[in-house]
């Protein structure tokens, strides 16, 4: 019983988020983000549109990437913590969910921005 108590709790610590999960957890938490700033550069019809939105863009982005499950729970605990600067700026922790020579998931720049790159 003990053994199986600390397999699952090991397993809680070093098994991550699924990636379907994850990308569909982290667009509705883009867009709640978003959605709850008045200055936010983009807006979107409805939260419905901005999460279709965000699923194409993290598609895109993601072809021949290495996913880290670890990173992406990470990614969307920032975004739960993250203020409204952070929906304009992007939120850094992001950029280490998707990895790889081929990977198009990368953080712009001058924004910090989550952009699909060619």
């Amino acid at each position: 019983m003990r053994v199986g108590f600390v397999m699952a709790l090991v397993c809680l610590v070093a098994c991550g988020l699924g990636e379907d999960k994850f990308q569909e957890q982290y667009a509705a938490k883009s867009c709640e983000l978003l959605a709850s700033c008045d200055d936010a550069q983009v807006s979107f019809g409805d939260q419905g549109d901005c999460e279709t939105f965000y699923g194409i863009l993290v598609e895109a982005s993601v072809a021949g990437c290495d996913y880290s499950g670890t990173e992406a729970r990470a990614c969307l605990k920032a975004l739960d913590e993250a203020s409204c600067d952070a929906a304009v700026a992007g939120v850094a922790v992001c950029t280490q969910v998707y990895s790889g020579d081929e990977c198009a998931w990368s953080m712009s720049e001058s924004t910090g921005t989550t952009t699909a790159t060619e």
